[in-house]
């Protein structure tokens, strides 16, 4: 017979370093009916963010035997700081130039949102377990001075490792 248990648990992550690519355009365009006559555009924006983000949620956890399954619901409340890199390329048969520009742009931004994860732990001992789990998070983030334009920001993820419990 398993029994459950709700719980509370409170997460922090801290994110660094990520860039994902919001844009990106090329073209490549005959200027007129003269083969030596040609044009190629290449453009890319990425985004780079570094925050921190405290996660409260409620927990419900089945206990198997060994394995224990549990579903975690909570919020994301998080503040940190999201810049862009830009980079452009032009060629035609008359010039050639690149431009490119790192962290423009910097923004402190705040970021709410919410999370749901599922995930079993594996018990190797009284003190020691294997987890696994699957999450999704959705949040919006805001300018701090602005706060007039929020973004959508959303990921998946997968985690395992090892959790150690304190003798007591």
């Amino acid at each position: 017979m398993s029994k459950g248990h709700f719980g509370f648990d409170l997460g922090a992550e801290y994110q660094i370093g990520y860039f994902a690519k919001f844009y990106e355009e090329r073209s490549k365009a005959l200027v007129s009916t003269e083969p030596d006559e040609w044009s190629e555009h290449e453009a890319q924006y990425d985004v780079k963010m570094n925050n921190i983000q405290l996660s409260p949620a409620m927990v419900y956890q089945m206990d198997l035997g060994q394995f224990q399954p549990y579903g975690r619901i909570g919020l994301i409340i998080g503040m940190g700081q999201v810049a862009s890199r830009y980079y452009e390329s032009q060629h035609s048969a008359f010039m050639s130039y690149e431009d490119e520009e790192v962290y423009k742009g910097e923004l402190t931004v705040l970021s709410l949102g919410g999370k749901l994860s599922l995930g079993t732990d594996y018990e190797l001992s009284d003190r020691t377990r294997l987890f696994g789990e699957i999450g999704f998070a959705k949040n919006k983030m805001a300018d701090v001075d602005w706060m007039d334009e929020w973004m959508d920001a959303s990921n998946a993820s997968v985690r395992f490792g090892i959790k150690l419990t304190p003798q007591g």
